[in-house]
C-alpha cells in the first residue's frame, strides 16, 4: 500500500515539476523576445520557477524512495 502511494506522489510530483518548467521556459521566452526595460531584462522569475521545479521533484523522489524503497 505504501509502495503505491509512493509511486503516485512521485508521478504528481513530477507532473507539477514538468508544468512549473514549461512555465518558467515560456516566462524566460517572453522576457528574451520583448524585454521589458531595455537590455537590463530580469529573469528572476524563471529561475525561482526552475529552483521551486528542482525541489518539487526531490520531494518526489524523496516520497518515492521512503515509501516505495526505490
Amino acid at each position: 500500500m505504501a509502495a503505491g502511494l509512493g509511486n503516485v506522489l512521485f508521478w504528481v510530483a513530477k507532473a507539477i515539476a514538468i508544468l512549473l518548467l514549461v512555465i518558467g521556459a515560456l516566462l524566460g521566452w517572453t522576457e528574451f523576445m520583448e524585454p521589458a526595460f531595455g537590455p537590463y531584462s530580469d529573469y528572476g522569475p524563471m529561475a525561482l520557477l526552475l529552483v521551486v521545479a528542482l525541489g518539487t521533484w526531490m520531494l518526489g523522489r524523496a516520497c518515492l524512495y521512503g515509501l516505495a524503497g526505490r
